[in-house]
């Protein structure tokens, strides 16, 4: 081969990673945004800070959002397309590892960490989020129901709500 085809070769393989990189990018975003809507719904505007991109991106964003985090992120790059921050602003949990899934399975991922990060954090420490519909007293859990995202009720009650649809269903 020569060191020109060796060349074209190299930079189209580049240009399919990057193209790769960008529909991750993507697909993660839009699968927050389904999320976000339900978190808006249940616990108001502000309640959840996410940012997705690229590595890069990531790095500039929650550097300009929490100072000492671009430096905390420069060994987390890998396959990280988004990142949830915690609410009082000390932790974060990586979002990614999902360009294999399906997209209710990349839906389902996310609603699991933003879910996670929300419990686990200060300002919503112990919440049930979202709270079941029937019970009322713990939070629903994301599964694919039917090839649909969904929260369920983990005792069986109420369910299946399609995950970005919660502003929709009584409380």
């Amino acid at each position: 081969m020569s060191r020109r085809t060796a060349l074209w070769h190299a930079v189209g393989m580049c240009a399919t990673a990057l193209r790769a990189w960008s529909l991750a990018v993507e697909r993660t975003r839009a699968a927050v945004n389904l999320v976000m809507q339900d978190v808006e719904a249940e616990l108001g505007r502000g309640a959840a800070i996410v940012v997705v991109g690229t590595p890069e991106e990531l790095r500039q964003s929650l550097g300009t959002l929490r100072p000492g985090w671009r430096t905390v992120l420069e060994g987390a790059v890998g396959d990280v397309t988004g990142w949830f921050l915690g609410s009082d602003g000390s932790s974060g949990i990586g979002l990614g590892g999902w360009e294999y899934l399906d997209w209710e399975d990349v839906v389902v991922g996310v609603a699991d960490v933003i879910q996670e990060g929300i419990i686990e954090g200060s300002k919503h420490w112990g919440a049930a989020f979202p709270l079941c519909r029937e019970h009322r007293t713990h939070p629903m859990e994301a599964h694919v129901v039917s090839d649909r995202a969904s929260w369920t009720c983990p005792k069986g009650g109420v369910g299946p709500i399609a995950i970005g649809t919660l502003a929709l269903q009584a409380k």
